[in-house]
């Protein structure tokens, strides 16, 4: 197991900028408070956070969002992961593949 830090600053600005999706800095930090613990969790969580349901919002624009998510938390090479804790804005992770 090691750990990893993530720009979890880089991530929320590219959600805003690419996807529309600007959280407030209160919902941001209420998710990365307590990191969901997988990619679609935590898109979910996103979705919540800017006001739209994570069942009925475009299943196209939901795929970017977690694409965006996917990428900066849990890269394809040890998809997926378990995020341990946040420390100073950055997900320590667990690299072992889960599952």
């Amino acid at each position: 197991m090691a750990d990893h830090d993530v720009d979890l600053p880089r991530l929320r600005e590219q959600l805003c900028v690419k996807l529309g999706f600007c959280l407030e800095p209160v919902e941001w930090q209420r998710i990365v408070h307590d990191p969901p613990t997988t990619a679609d969790a935590f898109t979910d969580e996103v979705i919540v956070g800017e006001g739209m349901d994570p069942v009925t919002i475009n299943s196209g624009l939901r795929r970017q969002v977690r694409d965006r998510v996917r990428e900066s938390l849990w890269p394809e090479e040890v998809w997926p992961l378990r995020v341990l804790a946040v420390e100073e804005g950055q997900c320590v992770h667990d690299w072992t593949k889960v599952g």
